[in-house]
């Protein structure tokens, strides 16, 4: 496990780098800002997967300066290594798997899990030992332990997915996806919600896979055909003024279907997992008053050694 100073090093180096990156409607600092507002709301053990997710994001393989940690985050970090290990074999096998030949979105949870303190003991080995099966296998996990809340059909009624929960959108088929939205299935990591321009629930998200972890705003859209209480749940891309563009038969213009997603907070926790750093978002929520409340970008400031992009505003809208 990572010490206490190791995690508000690498919670200041996140923060300071926040604005590289544009998302949809919010910026970066927002979407920090609302997830660590949460992260406090909502207290363990839901704060602890928003709080791990918040460690990793705006890492990427593509960015010289995160690289090293990027890698380090996806296959190193949380794992179990006997006498000896990481050696140099396994470090160059984690960044021949980190530079883009391969999506880790759903490596990106596990990791988000194993630093929550999930009691999975497949988290914690090589990844290797569990090619290719990152997303089907927390699936079938959540399933198995009563954590899976299933869109195929999305039933009127089902409360959406909370800080923490990790959504699946997507089969790989054309049959799941609208417009420009690419087939290929998809997981992410819910932080926070937030209200659109024409009223659809804004969900703000932490993805891996870029290639790198980043932040994502989606429109959440529900359809329910012939007015039943059987119908569809639908991820939009959202529209840089905040609203989502439907179609008139009310699924979103560009977008990916829903299969379900995990109730986190029903996953089985080891007795040693920590808890959220302050009771619930305190340090997060520190360092987020810390950047909010500076001009970042000016010469001579850093954090943790790591010198920011200029962040943009906090959206007027948030």
């Amino acid at each position: 496990m990572i010490d206490q100073g190791e995690i508000n090093r690498r919670l200041e180096a996140a923060a300071a780098a926040f604005g590289k990156l544009p998302t949809d409607f919010f910026d970066d600092l927002a979407i920090f800002d609302l997830a660590t507002e949460e992260a406090a709301e909502l207290g363990e053990p839901r704060c602890r997967f928003i709080e791990a997710a918040l460690l990793i994001v705006n890492l990427s393989w593509e960015d010289p300066k995160t690289r090293d940690e990027y890698v380090r985050q996806m296959f190193l970090t949380w794992q179990d290594w006997g006498p000896g290990r990481p050696n140099a074999a396994d470090e160059q096998q984690a960044r021949a798997m980190s530079n883009g030949s391969m999506s880790l979105c759903g490596v990106t949870t596990q990791n988000v899990w194993a630093a929550a303190g999930v009691d999975l003991p497949y988290l914690y080995t090589p990844y290797p030992t569990r090619f290719g099966s990152a997303v089907t296998r927390e699936r079938a996990t959540a399933i198995e332990v009563g954590a899976w809340v299933d869109a195929l059909p999305w039933r009127r009624g089902t409360p959406f997915p909370e800080g923490g929960d990790a959504m699946i959108i997507g089969d790989n088929t054309p049959a799941m996806a609208r417009g420009s939205s690419p087939t290929y299935q998809h997981e992410l990591n819910v932080l926070a919600w937030a209200e659109g321009k024409n009223g659809v629930p804004l969900m703000l998200c932490m993805d891996g896979g870029q290639p790198g972890t980043a932040f994502r705003t989606r429109g959440l859209v529900e359809v329910f055909p012939g007015g039943g209480d059987a119908g569809e749940l639908w991820c939009s891309t959202v529209n840089p003024d905040g609203s989502v563009s439907v179609g008139g038969d009310g699924r979103p213009l560009n977008g990916r279907r829903a299969i379900g997603f995990v109730n986190v907070s029903k996953l089985p926790f080891k007795a040693s997992a920590p808890s959220c750093k302050g009771g619930g978002g305190g340090v997060l929520r520190a360092v987020g008053a810390l950047v909010g409340g500076l001009v970042l970008g000016v010469a001579g400031l850093c954090l943790a050694g790591h010198c920011p992009a200029p962040l943009q505003k906090l959206n007027p809208l948030r």
